[in-house]
């Protein structure tokens, strides 16, 4: 029995060294991630957040046909089995329509995950026009010391924006010991955009990599002298009239936000992201975003070559997912667990899908599930009266 109580005491001593080693190094995060396991939808349950203050909220005027329309049986299957949480249409600028599953209602808070990344892309068209930054020229050395040095300052603001940056960033949702794991339960993101070096010349191939839009928020705070959340409350929620405070969650107390991820907030509220852009920047009489900057940024980066094969990136814009259906354009903001602003001006409508699951089915970058809400969409609106396409004065957004 010695020699057996000798093993089970070394070996109990060996995964306490290990266990401390870990947490004591780049894998300290993982005590989270086993407590939690999987990202969650209340996930700022479980982070320290900033508040995304309110000013004057401006409530959505209702249709007159508000939520008289009858889902079909074949829509509720879809939405129920993707596990949807919140459906919603915006029409001609006015609630048309929303449901709600399993416990949420209009004032329920959900993560957002990577449709952040398109809100700090309207948040750096503002502080360029503000003078704060010069343009997407401009190298991120000129805020960030840690990349002015190797192959790292030759990087421009507009390839972590398009996703070139050529970093070597390993995309990965599936190991526990994957730097997008360590991003979303670490404690020091900082440091990790620090450790990022250079594998491929920037701005030639399109590679999907979270850690670009977290180096974006960096330049912006350095660039603006406040955080994130502050600029996006002052220069985008407060002026669309959110209803309701949002969160950003944070890599630790007093840290800084997780901008490739974690902004929490309400359909509704999201759904004011969508009919901004649709309004071309524009909310009610103030101008919001730049016009020539959502201009841009809505436009397919199709200089650069998907490094999956080779072809033009027609899909992608500046931190902006691209897409047509049945012949209308469609701007996608889209997060993991398919979480949706839809903005479709050729219906001048905005379509904004909130939940636990999307299809495993994809056509390029772009889940099957998201054609299916845009299908329900359009069997709605032919159910108040409207036909087809033709249902907005033709408007467009040209994506060329």
């Amino acid at each position: 029995m010695q020699p057996l109580k000798w093993i089970i005491g070394c070996t109990l001593s060996l995964l306490i060294v290990i266990t401390l080693l870990l947490m004591a190094g780049p894998y300290r995060y993982l005590p989270s991630l086993l407590m939690y396991q999987k990202a969650d939808l209340d996930d700022h349950k479980i982070f320290n957040n900033h508040i995304v203050e309110v000013s004057k909220s401006m409530p959505w005027s209702k249709a007159k046909k508000y939520n008289k329309i009858t889902l079909s049986q074949e829509a509720q299957s879809i939405l129920s089995k993707y596990d949807s949480k919140a459906f919603l249409i915006v029409h001609n600028g006015k609630l048309l329509f929303e449901r709600y599953w399993q416990g949420y209602d209009e004032h329920i808070r959900s993560n957002s995950f990577s449709m952040a990344k398109s809100i700090v892309s309207l948040l750096l068209g503002v502080a360029i026009s503000e003078g704060y930054i010069q343009d997407l020229e401009q190298k991120l050395s000129d805020f960030l010391p840690a990349f002015n040095q190797g192959q790292r300052k030759h990087i421009r603001i507009k390839d972590v924006l398009t996703m070139s940056s050529g970093l070597n960033w390993d995309e990965s949702y599936s190991s526990p010991f994957s730097v997008t794991a360590q991003a979303y339960y670490g404690q020091r993101l900082s440091g990790l955009v620090n450790t990022m070096q250079v594998a491929e010349p920037p701005g030639q191939h399109f590679r999907y990599a979270s850690i670009n839009t977290q180096i974006l928020a960096e330049v912006l705070e350095k660039a603006t002298g406040v955080t994130i959340s502050k600029y996006a409350a002052a220069k985008l929620w407060q002026p669309i009239g959110a209803t309701q405070p949002a969160l950003w969650s944070l890599d630790q107390a007093n840290g800084e936000e997780k901008a490739f991820c974690c902004f929490f907030s309400n359909a509704q509220d999201f759904a004011r992201i969508g009919q901004l852009i649709l309004n071309g920047g524009k909310w009610q009489d103030q101008q919001v975003i730049p016009s020539q900057y959502l201009v841009d940024a809505l436009r397919p980066a199709r200089y650069l070559k998907d490094h999956r094969d080779d072809q033009e990136v027609d899909f992608y814009g500046y931190h902006f997912w691209l897409t047509n259906y049945k012949s209308m354009e469609v701007v996608i903001i889209q997060g993991i667990k398919g979480q949706y602003i839809l903005v479709v001006p050729a219906m001048n409508a905005v379509i904004v899908r909130l939940g636990e699951k999307k299809s495993t089915h994809r056509t390029r970058y772009m889940a099957d599930d998201m054609f299916k809400y845009l299908d329900i969409t359009m069997s709605i609106l032919k159910q108040i009266g409207l036909e087809g396409a033709n249902i907005c004065c033709g408007r467009a957004l040209s994506f060329n």
